[in-house]
C-alpha cells in the first residue's frame, strides 16, 4: 500500500472525543478506545469528523459550553 494512501486513511477516521461528564475534549486520529483522564469510567462520545471538517469550543456563562463545526477554508 502506498504511504500515502495510509496517511489519507488514518485522516479520514479523525474523530472529536467529549466526555459526557466533566466535557473533556480531544481530536482522535487512531483507531482506538478513548476513555477520559479526568473521569476514568465515564461515557465519552466520539464523532466522526471530515478530513476537512474542523470545529470550535466556546464556553459561555450564558449558553454554557459551545460547540460549533465548519468546513476549513482552502484559499
Amino acid at each position: 500500500m502506498h504511504a500515502n494512501a495510509v496517511t489519507t486513511q488514518k485522516l479520514a477516521r479523525k474523530r472529536f472525543a467529549l466526555c459526557e461528564s466533566c466535557f473533556w475534549s480531544a481530536t482522535v486520529l487512531a483507531e482506538r478506545d478513548v476513555s477520559c483522564p479526568s473521569c476514568p469510567g465515564s461515557s465519552v462520545s466520539l464523532i466522526p469528523l471530515a478530513r476537512d471538517e474542523e470545529y470550535r469550543l466556546k464556553i459561555s456563562p450564558s449558553a454554557g459550553l459551545v460547540l460549533s463545526f465548519s468546513r476549513q477554508d482552502r484559499r
